[in-house]
């Protein structure tokens, strides 16, 4: 079994309605190379700048989408 790390500072989140809380997504990561590009948005891989480590980013327009494709995104997630 894995724990979670416990010194961890949780400053940013996305809820279950995309909205961001904490800190600026802007300010938390570098946008390095856009990786990919799909129906629903682009892939990217970023820098998260306190961190140090690389991940990929999915970013989705969320205001271009029906309640349908909402839903199909937020299954995508999860």
């Amino acid at each position: 079994q894995i724990s979670q790390p416990r010194s961890m500072v949780h400053k940013t989140h996305v809820d279950l309605n995309f909205n961001w809380q904490g800190e600026d997504p802007a300010k938390v990561f570098t946008f390095e190379k856009k990786l990919g590009e799909g129906a629903c948005g682009q892939v990217h891989r970023a820098l998260h700048n306190d961190a140090g480590f690389t991940l990929a980013i999915k970013t989705v327009k969320m205001s271009a989408q029906t309640e349908k494709q909402r839903r199909e995104t937020m299954e995508e997630i999860n």
